[in-house]
C-alpha cells in the first residue's frame, strides 16, 4: 500500500464518496450529497490511495459560514481524519465553522477542542464552532 494523499474532490470522485458514505450511513444519500459536492462554493477533500478513496470531509459554505458535514474514513484508516480536518480548516480560514459530532466520538471531540472549537449543546445535538476570523 502506498502512502495516502489528500486532494480536493472532483466530479469523478462523487460515486466513490457516495459508496463510502453508504457504508456508514446505511443508505445511499446520492441525491443529498451530489448537489453539495458539485457546488463549487462548497469544499470536499478526499484521502486517496492508488485511486481508492479512503476517507473524505466536506463543508457547505454560505455567507461566510461553513458547516463541516460528513468526516468519514474507511475502517482501519481513522488516522487520516486529522489530516482531512486540517486540510478543510486551512481552506476555511476567515469563516465561522460549525460541525455536529456524536458525543461518543471522543477522539474527534478531543481533536476539535485542540483546534480551538467551542462546544454548544442543545437537547438534540452538540455543535462545535470555530471562529478563526
Amino acid at each position: 500500500m502506498t502512502k495516502a494523499c489528500l486532494e480536493e474532490a472532483e466530479k469523478d470522485h462523487v460515486q466513490q464518496i457516495v459508496n463510502l458514505d453508504r457504508l456508514y450511513f446505511g443508505v445511499s444519500r446520492k441525491r443529498l450529497l451530489e448537489p453539495i459536492l458539485l457546488n463549487l462554493d462548497n469544499l470536499c477533500f478526499v484521502s486517496m490511495d492508488d485511486g481508492r478513496i479512503l476517507g473524505f470531509s466536506m463543508a457547505k459554505i454560505y455567507d461566510g459560514v461553513a458547516e463541516i458535514g460528513r468526516l468519514i474514513c474507511e475502517q482501519g484508516y481513522y488516522g487520516i481524519a486529522n489530516d482531512l480536518l486540517k486540510a478543510i480548516l486551512k481552506r476555511l480560514k476567515g469563516h465561522e465553522v460549525s460541525i455536529c459530532v456524536l458525543e461518543k466520538e471522543f477522539k474527534i471531540l478531543n481533536m476539535l477542542t485542540r483546534y480551538g472549537f467551542t462546544e454548544h449543546r442543545t437537547l438534540i445535538i452538540t455543535t462545535f464552532t470555530w471562529l478563526n476570523l
